[in-house]
C-alpha cells in the first residue's frame, strides 16, 4: 500500500468513523468490524448520515491495512505481497495480460544504390534473400489467370459440346476475357526512384542518400512501427510510389482510357450474376442446372477464400509481408532496374507504455549510431 493511503487513513477515521463501543473479551472482536451507529451526528447535514455510514464501512478495511503496514515495512516496499490474518505474507497473483502489443522496427536499406543488378555493384542479394519484381507481365501471370478460371472454362465447354448452348458458352467465358482485357488496359503506376532522382531529392532536402535515419509511423491500427533507412528511399513510399500515372501515352493507349476501361470492367463484373440470372430464365432445364451448379461452386469458393485468408493472395505487398514476417530479407525491384532491400524485426511488449518506451529506445539507438558515424567520418 502506498504511503499516501497510510497518512490519510487516520484523518478518514476521525472524520467518518463513529465512536466505537467499549471492548470486550470476545475472541473475535479484533476481526469483527465495530457496530454502526444508526443516529445522525449533529455536524452531519440532513440526509447525509447514510453516506457517512457507507464511507465508514468502506474505509474500515483500509484503516486496518494501513495500521498493519506500518508494522510490516515489507508490505509497503513490495506491492505484490499481501498480509494474511496470522501476520504472514503471501504473494499476490500476477495480473493476466489480455493481449500483447508489438513494437516494429523495419530496416529499409538502399541496396545496390538503386542501380540495375547487371552492373554488379557493392550490394547484391544474398543466397537466402528473396527478389520480388513489380509490374511485370510474364508467362507465369498469364498461366495463373487461366488457372483461376479453370472451372468456368470447363463449364463453358460442357455448355457448347453437350448442351449446344452458345449464350451460356460465351457467358461462362466472360470472366476470363475480362481478366485478359484488364491485363492489356492495366493502369500504370509510379515506380521506384532511380539513383539520380534520389540524389536530387537528397540535395533538395539537405540530406544524404547514404545516411540512415529512423522514422516513427503514427498508425494506431498497426500499433508501433519504426522504419530505419535513408530518408529519400523511405519517403518515396509515402509520396508517389504506387500512384496512378495520368496524362501520358503508352503504346497509343492513354492513361485516362486505361482508367475508364478498368472501371467499366469492374462494373460489368458486378452485373455478371444478374445477367446470368436473366439468361437462365429463357434457357432449358439442363442449362439452368449447369448455371446453378456453377453459382454454387462460386459461393463455396468465396467462403473458402475468406475463411483461409486468401483475399490478397495475388498482391505484391501481401507477398512481401509474408516473407518479412518469416524473417527473410526482401529485395523489391522494378522494370528500370532499381532495387530496395527490406528486413523486419519484431519486439514483443506487454503493454502500450512499454511499446512507447521501446520505440524511443530504437530511435535513440539510431541517433547514437548516426552520431558515431558522423564523428568517424569527420576524424578520418
Amino acid at each position: 500500500m502506498s504511503s499516501r493511503k497510510t497518512t490519510l487513513a487516520p484523518t478518514i477515521q476521525q472524520r467518518h468513523d463513529p465512536p466505537t463501543p467499549p471492548t470486550t473479551n470476545h475472541p473475535n472482536d479484533q476481526r469483527r468490524p465495530p457496530p454502526q451507529s444508526r443516529t445522525h451526528h449533529a455536524r452531519d447535514p440532513p440526509g447525509q448520515g447514510h453516506l457517512r455510514r457507507s464511507m465508514s464501512r468502506a474505509h474500515a478495511r483500509h484503516v486496518k491495512s494501513a495500521s498493519s503496514s506500518l508494522k510490516n515495512p515489507q508490505r509497503i516496499l513490495d506491492p505484490r505481497l499481501a498480509e494474511c490474518g496470522n501476520g504472514e505474507t503471501r504473494e499476490l497473483p500476477r495480473p493476466q495480460i489480455r493481449c500483447r502489443d508489438s513494437s516494429t522496427e523495419r530496416c529499409v536499406a538502399l541496396a545496390t544504390a538503386c542501380i540495375p543488378f547487371e552492373t554488379g555493384h557493392r550490394q547484391t542479394p544474398g543466397s537466402d534473400d528473396i527478389c520480388v519484381s513489380e509490374d511485370r507481365k510474364s508467362v507465369a501471370v498469364l498461366s495463373n489467370v487461366i488457372l483461376s478460371e479453370v472451372i468456368s472454362v470447363s463449364t463453358a465447354l460442357v455448355a457448347v459440346l453437350k448442351l449446344r448452348n452458345l449464350p451460356l458458352f460465351f457467358y461462362m467465358l466472360a470472366p476470363l476475357r475480362l481478366k485478359f482485357l484488364s491485363l492489356v488496359f492495366a493502369v500504370r503506376r509510379g515506380e521506384l526512384m532511380t539513383q539520380r532522382s534520389l540524389e536530387k531529392v537528397a540535395e533538395k532536402e539537405n540530406t544524404d542518400v547514404s545516411k540512415s535515419e529512423a522514422f516513427e509511423v503514427a498508425d494506431p491500427n498497426h500499433k508501433f512501427m519504426v522504419i530505419e533507412g535513408p530518408q529519400p528511399v523511405i519517403v518515396q513510399f509515402f509520396r508517389h510510389y504506387g500512384h496512378s500515372i495520368r496524362d501520358e501515352n503508352s503504346i497509343r493507349i492513354g492513361d485516362r482510357v486505361r482508367e475508364v476501361v478498368c472501371i467499366m470492367i469492374i462494373c460489368y463484373l458486378f452485373l455478371y450474376f444478374p445477367a446470368g440470372l436473366l439468361m437462365a430464365q429463357w434457357s432449358n432445364e439442363d442449362a439452368q442446372y449447369l448455371w446453378l451448379a456453377y453459382q454454387l461452386y462460386a459461393v463455396l469458393a468465396m467462403h473458402a477464400v475468406r475463411v483461409l485468408g486468401w483475399q490478397d493472395i495475388g498482391r505484391t505487398e501481401k507477398r512481401i509481408a509474408s516473407y518479412l514476417s518469416n524473417g527473410k530479407t526482401v529485395w523489391l525491384r522494378t522494370r528500370n532496374g532499381c532495387a530496395v532491400s527490406a528486413s523486419l524485426v519484431l519486439h514483443a511488449v506487454s503493454k502500450t507504455a512499454d511499446g512507447k518506451d521501446k520505440v524511443q529506445e530504437i530511435i535513440e539507438k539510431c541517433k547514437e549510431q548516426h552520431e558515431e558515424g558522423g564523428n568517424s567520418t569527420s576524424s578520418s
